[in-house]
Formats: C-alpha cells, sequence, structure tokens
C-alpha cells in the first residue's frame, strides 16, 4: 500500500488581565505549521491475489493511483492573533469586545489548489445570566 508521513508543530500564549472587578483583558497568539505526505500508492496485482485465492476477490476495474501522491502533499502556517476585554455592567449583564486575525498560508497546494488567505473579525455583545 502506501506510507503517510505527517509533521505538526504548534505554539501558542494566552494572556488574561483582571484589571478590576468589572474589567477583564484577555488575548491569545497561536502558529501552526503542518506538513504531510503521501508516497506513490503501490496496489498489488489482482490477476495474482485471483489466482491464488481461485477466484475474483475484488472487482475488475480501473483502479488508477498514480498521481494520488503528487496532489496530496499538505504544507501551511497558520498564524492567528484574537484579544479583547469584558466589561461587566451589572450582577446579571456582561458587555463584550474582541476580535481575531487569521493568515494561513498554503506552501503546497492541496487537493482544492492553493489555499492562501486572512481574515479580521470583530465581534461585541452581551451575556446575560439568569
Amino acid at each position: 500500500m502506501t506510507d503517510y508521513k505527517s509533521k505538526v508543530h504548534n505554539l501558542f500564549a494566552t494572556m488574561n488581565f483582571i484589571a478590576s472587578e468589572k474589567m477583564r483583558f484577555y488575548g491569545m497568539v497561536t502558529w501552526n505549521k503542518a506538513e504531510s505526505a503521501l508516497d506513490e500508492v503501490q496496489m498489488p496485482d489482482l490477476a495474482e491475489i485471483s489466482a491464488l485465492t481461485g477466484g475474483d476477490l475484488v472487482e475488475n476495474q480501473d483502479y488508477d493511483f498514480t498521481n494520488m501522491n503528487s496532489y496530496s502533499d499538505l504544507d501551511y502556517t497558520l498564524f492567528k492573533f484574537n484579544g479583547g476585554f469584558s466589561y461587566k455592567l451589572s450582577p446579571t449583564m456582561t458587555f463584550t469586545f474582541d476580535g481575531e486575525y487569521a493568515d494561513l498560508t498554503d506552501d503546497q497546494g492541496y487537493v482544492f489548489g492553493n489555499e492562501s488567505g486572512s481574515y479580521f473579525m470583530i465581534r461585541s455583545g452581551f451575556n446575560i445570566n439568569f
């Protein structure tokens, strides 16, 4: 058959700072590097297997995996940063505000091609406990 090799490195740091009884700041930085590769697929000879077993174990079809190893390599770097704050308005209601930035660099186009890109998102809202 074939071997699939994978290497993943992940680093992250988090921060949580309580500035007062009502206000809290938080954040995280993440870096992820992943590489994976599939060796060339070696399919067994079906005619040989049929001769040994005395019959067809697998339907006779055209199984072609010759190019699978060329488009199955994975190599990307992901960097993410997020942070925000929360402010307690009352014992049951908290206002939150945070943002996130992510950047994905695809060093090896995977099955669907180059997937590089980045985004920036801002969120805010209220958390109500009852």
